[in-house]
This record gives C-alpha cells, sequence and structure tokens, in this order.
C-alpha cells in the first residue's frame, strides 16, 4: 500500500501564535509506521494549549486521530512534537491528508 501524505495545517488558537512546520514522512508500504511532526512558535505567552491532528481519506473519513498536551510557552518559544500513525489500518492505498489543530485549553476548537 503505498501512502502519500498530502499536509494542511489549521490554526484556531485564542493566544498568538504560529504553525512553523507540519511534515509527514514513511508510510510507503502498507503497515509502516508515518511520522507526523509539528514545530509551532509563541507570539505572545500561552499558559495552555493542545494539538489535535487527523488523518483524513481522500473522501474525507477520519482514519487516525491524536492529541497531545503542549507546555507553557513564552513569548518567541518554540515547541516541537512527533508522533506516528500506522497506516495498516487506513481503508484504501493513496492519497491521505494530515490536519493539526493548534487550540487554547484541553477543546479542539478548530472548525
Amino acid at each position: 500500500m503505498l501512502v502519500l501524505i498530502i499536509v494542511l495545517a489549521l490554526l484556531c488558537l485564542g493566544g498568538s501564535g504560529t504553525i512553523l512546520s507540519l511534515s509527514a514522512s514513511g508510510g510507503g508500504n502498507y503497515n509502516e509506521n508515518i511520522i507526523i511532526s509539528a514545530t509551532v512558535r509563541a507570539d505572545s505567552k500561552i499558559n495552555n494549549s493542545n494539538f489535535y491532528f487527523e488523518v483524513r481519506a481522500a473522501d474525507g473519513t477520519v482514519v487516525d486521530t491524536h492529541t497531545h498536551d503542549l507546555p507553557r510557552l513564552e513569548d518567541g518559544d518554540t515547541y516541537t512534537y512527533s508522533w506516528s500513525s500506522n497506516n495498516g489500518s487506513y481503508p484504501n492505498q493513496g492519497n491521505y491528508t494530515v490536519y493539526l489543530c493548534w487550540s487554547n485549553g484541553s477543546g479542539q476548537n478548530c472548525a
């Protein structure tokens, strides 16, 4: 199973921050891990925030999700986080999209 990842990022953060990068690598064969990495920068102090990732099939079906709480970030701090998604449970060979929502608090506040 060949999996090509198209990467998109959504920023829905009440504080001020910037998603610097979102990338995916690996997963060229069936039942392999895809490493998904994101780097963000706080443009002001952010006390409480989280990442919410989705991997979606071409038809919009969500095939994997992941959440992660970030530490407190001061103005100018950067933070990098990686996780892996195994493509063995993906329904079809083809293109998948990774979405990232960076939200304040513990909710996923991105539409």
